[in-house]
């Protein structure tokens, strides 16, 4: 049986101690240590990913199912594959064209549809997290405010769901299908069932958070019997669940169809128009509205002054829940009720 002269080892026949003489790392480091001057022939087997060199066809072979730079190579083609698919799927879909009249040139519109978030909400969500993140919005945010950030936030641009309303007196809202085909949406309910179930997550946090920090407070204030904190922090109670139900705009929704139907396009054309000069003409009326508002709000009188002279009074009670205010009003019991309601507006 022919053995290795370097090593000892044995093998059948001299096919494999020549192939052992030529690949084994261990006999080839004692070849090296007893003859230095030695060129000792070996097989190479380069990885063509990273260049790595081996004895054996095998281990090359193992080699490439692990090699980063290889998983690497393959993660680029998946994606070149699914952007693939997508730049395919882009293609199939319907568009909405608009021949412009001056020029005669075409444009595509690639409007989603709402059936396209039955399954996948998080969009909505994203839209509403931005312009809805506080419980100030909570308990000041009522269902007008909820319609005007739908149609400015989710129902304008290019690539949002095309939704319009063709008759305002009968509430007649309308969407695009998967196919551009024009659906009616009786009382906005599919609308209203999407938005609802898209802000509910964002609500319940919100409501939650506040709902703890409230009744911690009460506790505190009953465990030291301060009574006149103990009476607010429950009227506070009180005004945070009245609002948490305000948001359900599925079971008492009015206000939020009404406004929509103030807001929203009134054909598929008209929201083309809007959309293609890049801004919507509600907002700008509805700023202007918004500053009046913000006016009369701060002039209006409580108890013989404006609520702009009451303001650092009403910032020291929300930061710290302290009644302070001038003493006309504070020793008069009927006018210390409409100050304290003004405070916790």
């Amino acid at each position: 049986m022919p053995f290795c002269n370097y090593c000892n080892s044995e093998f059948h026949n001299k096919c494999n101690l020549n192939k052992h003489q030529r690949t084994s790392k261990y006999c080839l480091k004692i070849q090296q240590q007893k003859d230095p001057n030695k060129i000792i022939e070996r097989d190479i087997y380069e990885c063509k990913y990273c260049q790595r060199q081996l004895t054996t066809k095998f281990t090359l072979n193992n080699h490439i199912k692990i090699c980063k730079k290889n998983n690497s190579n393959l993660d680029i083609l998946e994606k070149v594959e699914k952007l693939t698919q997508e730049i395919v799927q882009l293609k199939e879909k319907p568009v909405i064209n608009v021949t412009n009249n001056t020029n005669n040139t075409i444009t595509n519109y690639n409007y989603t549809s709402l059936l396209d978030y039955n399954n996948n909400l998080e969009p909505i969500t994203q839209k509403f997290e931005k312009h809805y993140n506080s419980i100030e919005h909570l308990l000041r945010c009522d269902q007008k405010k909820l319609a005007d950030i739908t149609v400015q936030h989710f129902l304008s641009g290019k690539d949002q769901p095309m939704y319009f309303i063709t008759d305002r007196s009968r509430n007649k809202f309308m969407f695009t299908d998967k196919e551009n085909n024009e659906k009616e949406d009786p009382n906005a309910i599919l609308l209203r069932r999407l938005v609802y179930r898209g802000l509910k997550p964002i609500i319940d946090n919100l409501y939650k958070a506040e709902f703890k920090n409230l009744k911690d407070q009460l506790a505190r204030y009953l465990r030291n019997d301060i009574e006149a904190s103990i009476q607010l922090t429950r009227i506070e109670l009180k005004e945070l669940e009245e609002s948490y139900k305000k948001t359900n705009i599925l079971e008492a929704g009015d206000d939020y169809i009404l406004q929509l139907s103030k807001c929203l396009p009134s054909s598929i054309k008209d929201r083309i128009f809007h959309d293609s000069i890049g801004f919507s003409m509600d907002e700008d009326l509805s700023s202007t509205a918004d500053l009046q508002i913000e006016l009369e709000k701060a002039t209006r009188i409580i108890c013989g002054y404006t609520a702009n002279e009451l303001r650092d009074y009403k910032k020291i009670y929300k930061e710290t829940h302290i009644i302070k205010g001038p003493k006309s009003i504070i020793e008069d019991p009927i006018k210390i009720k409409i100050y304290i309601d003004f405070l916790n507006d």
